[in-house]
C-alpha cells in the first residue's frame, strides 16, 4: 500500500439535526467526528484544522450540537498540518442537514451485521430519532425491533454455513428450490420459546410443515408424516436475497443498512490484505444481490468502527493481536469502501459515517486495574477490545440517523 497519510471522510455527510423551536429544544442532537478514527497515520503532535462556518474543533474532534436552521448544507474541510507547518493532507466534504421528519408513511428498515448489531442498541436509538420506521429482520427483540445478525460472525459465515452450527446463514437456499424452509436442525434446537441462548434469542418458534423442504446436514428433505426423507442430497447452495425476504415475509422493503468487517479482516500486516480484498468482494456480492431482488432498495454501507486500547486487546487476546494492527485494518477497508462506493447515491448505495462518530476514548466500557502486584495504584482502562459502550452505540445510532432520514 502507498505510504500517504489517509483521511477517510466521505464526499457527503448527512446529519440529524434538532427541532426548531424558539420556546423548547426538542430531538436535541449532536453529531462528532473524531480524528483519530478517520486519520492515518494519527500523530498528537499534528494540527488538525476544521475549516467551515459551523460548529467547534475541540482538539479531538469535530462537534455540530449548535445546527443551523437558515441553510440546509455547508462546506467542511479537514486539513493536516505538522509541527513545523507543512501541510500534510486535506480533504472536503459537504455536510447536509436533515430535520425530523413526521409523516405517516412507514419506511421498512433491515439491519444486518454481527454482534454489534446484534446488541441492538444503535438501532433503538435510531428508533428514537427516526419516525415511522418499520425493523424488518429474521431476528426479533421486544416485539418490533427486527433484524438479522448473528454475534461473531464474518461475510464469509453467511455465504457458506448451510449447516447448523449456531445458527445457519438465513440467506443461503439451495439452488433450483422455491419452497426451502430452512435448516431441521436449527429449528429443532430453537423449539422453545424460552430459550434465551445467544444464538437463539430473537427468532421466531416454527413447527414444520408438511411436505416442506428443509435442510439436514448440507442436504435437503422433505417432511413427511412427522419423518424426513431425502429430497436432494448435497445441492449447491446460493445467497439469495430475494429468496430471503420471500420466506420470511419481508415486502416492500425500503432499506439495508449493512455493519461488517470485525470479523472479516484478519491477518498481519504482511497477510490481511487478502482478507480485506475478500470482505470487499463479499459486500459486492451482498449488494449485488440485494439489487437483484429489487434496485430501489437503498443500501446502506457503513463504516465499520475502529477499536479499544491496547490494554483491552492484551487483556482478551494476550499477546496474538494489538489495537493498532486492528484499527490500520479497518482504516484499510474503508478507504476500499469509499474509492469504490463513495457517490453512488445515484445507484442506491450510501456511505454510513459510524467510523467517524464513536468516541475512541469515551466510547467504550472502562474499568479500574492495579497498575502491578505491588502498587496501590489503579489505573482505568477499557475493558472491552471491540464492543462500545451505550453511549457508543448511541452515536453510531446518531452517525446514521440524518442518512435514513434522508433515504
Amino acid at each position: 500500500m502507498k505510504k500517504s497519510t489517509m483521511i477517510l471522510l466521505p464526499d457527503t455527510i448527512s446529519i440529524l439535526r434538532d427541532s426548531d423551536d424558539s420556546q423548547l429544544k426538542k430531538n436535541v442532537q449532536e453529531f462528532n467526528i473524531y480524528f483519530r478514527n478517520i486519520i492515518h497515520p494519527f500523530r498528537e503532535e499534528y494540527d488538525v484544522r476544521t475549516y467551515c462556518d459551523y460548529g467547534m474543533n475541540l482538539g479531538n474532534c469535530w462537534r455540530l450540537s449548535n445546527f443551523p436552521h437558515d441553510i440546509d448544507s455547508f462546506d467542511f474541510e479537514i486539513v493536516i498540518w505538522d509541527e513545523y507547518g507543512e501541510k500534510i493532507a486535506s480533504k472536503k466534504s459537504r455536510i447536509e442537514l436533515y430535520d425530523r421528519s413526521e409523516t405517516d408513511e412507514e419506511h421498512n428498515i433491515l439491519f444486518f451485521g454481527d454482534s454489534m448489531t446484534y446488541d441492538n442498541r444503535y438501532i433503538q436509538r435510531i428508533a428514537a430519532n427516526v419516525c415511522n420506521l418499520n425493523f424488518l429482520g429474521s431476528r426479533n427483540f421486544f416485539g418490533h425491533i427486527g433484524f438479522d445478525a448473528r454475534g461473531g460472525w464474518s461475510f464469509t459465515d453467511y455465504f457458506e454455513v448451510n449447516k447448523e452450527r449456531f445458527g445457519v446463514s438465513p440467506f443461503l437456499f439451495p439452488k433450483g428450490i422455491d419452497n426451502y424452509l430452512g435448516d431441521a436442525d436449527f429449528i429443532n434446537r430453537n423449539k422453545s420459546k424460552h430459550n434465551l441462548d445467544y444464538s437463539f434469542a430473537g427468532y421466531e418458534h416454527h413447527t414444520f410443515k408438511e411436505g416442506g423442504l428443509y435442510g439436514k446436514g448440507g442436504s435437503v428433505y422433505t417432511y413427511k408424516n412427522g419423518e424426513f426423507e431425502l429430497y436432494l442430497e448435497n445441492p449447491e447452495w446460493e445467497l439469495n436475497f430475494a429468496k430471503y425476504v420471500k420466506r420470511h415475509q419481508l415486502e416492500k422493503l425500503n432499506t439495508v443498512s449493512i455493519l461488517m468487517g470485525a470479523n472479516d479482516i484478519k491477518g498481519d500486516y504482511d497477510t490481511f490484505g487478502e482478507f480485506v480484498d475478500k470482505y470487499i468482494s463479499n459486500l459486492e456480492k451482498f449488494i449485488t444481490s440485494i439489487h437483484e431482488y429489487d434496485k430501489n432498495v437503498a443500501v446502506i454501507i457503513n463504516l465499520p468502527i475502529i477499536s479499544a486500547d491496547q490494554y483491552s486487546w492484551g487483556i482478551q487476546t494476550g499477546n496474538a493481536h494489538t489495537r493498532k494492527l486492528y484499527d490500520f485494518r479497518i482504516k484499510c477497508a474503508a478507504k476500499l469502501i469509499l474509492e469504490k462506493w463513495d457517490n453512488k447515491e445515484d445507484e442506491n448505495i450510501f456511505i454510513g459515517p459510524m467510523l467517524l462518530c464513536i468516541d475512541p476514548e469515551n466510547g467504550f466500557p472502562k474499568n479500574g486495574y492495579k497498575s502491578n502486584m505491588h502498587s496501590e495504584s489503579v489505573e482505568i482502562h477499557h475493558s472491552n477490545w471491540v464492543h462500545p459502550n451505550v453511549s457508543g452505540y448511541y452515536q453510531m445510532g446518531d452517525a446514521i440517523c440524518g442518512l435514513i432520514q434522508k433515504i
